[in-house]
């Protein structure tokens, strides 16, 4: 069967947020939250055991993990904000809607009252379900992600974009 594991780290910053995450899934042998600081191989390994990885982030840097499971060939659902949208699509990721918010008291390192995604909880939901329910449309997105990935952010690809920039 399905299963949804919650990955998180640093639980103990807000272990209130962490025990009520704990207490929801309680009983709960298809949800499994792991709260660990892992190393890069075992969040590769975690991240290759899946169908699906999901972000519904509210503020990301680049998104590494995103950009590691496209290159997984893993279908991705993601908050559509902030860096990962420089290397998704709707085509190559299946984007979650958000609406800006301010960033409440207690979200350290982001400044009270600056603004970040609130992303809809409903539709990452019937997403989940979608990869589920449809196989081919999951590995029709996943292998888009990763061609994609692929052809515009590899090294070669990459490396040349700098040389020419430094040419410049």
């Amino acid at each position: 069967g399905t299963r949804l594991v919650l990955k998180t780290m640093n639980g103990a910053r807000n272990a209130e947020g962490l025990e009520l995450l704990r207490w929801a899934a309680r009983g709960r042998s298809d949800i499994v939250v792991i709260d660990e600081v892992f190393t890069q191989a075992r969040t590769a390994n975690l991240m290759n055991a899946t169908d699906c990885y999901t972000s519904l982030h509210r503020s990301e840097g680049l998104g590494l993990t995103m950009a590691e499971a496209l290159l997984l060939g893993k279908p991705v659902i993601a908050t559509g904000y902030s860096g990962n949208m420089d290397f998704m699509t709707p085509e190559t990721a299946l984007l979650v809607p958000w609406s800006p918010v301010a960033v409440p008291s207690g979200a350290e390192p982001y400044d009270v009252g600056s603004v970040w995604a609130d992303p809809d909880i409903g539709v990452a939901a019937s997403l989940m379900q979608r990869v589920v329910a449809d196989p081919e449309l999951a590995a029709r997105i996943a292998a888009a992600g990763q061609r994609d990935l692929a052809a515009r952010f590899s090294p070669a690809v990459c490396g040349a974009r700098m040389r020419q920039r430094l040419e410049q």
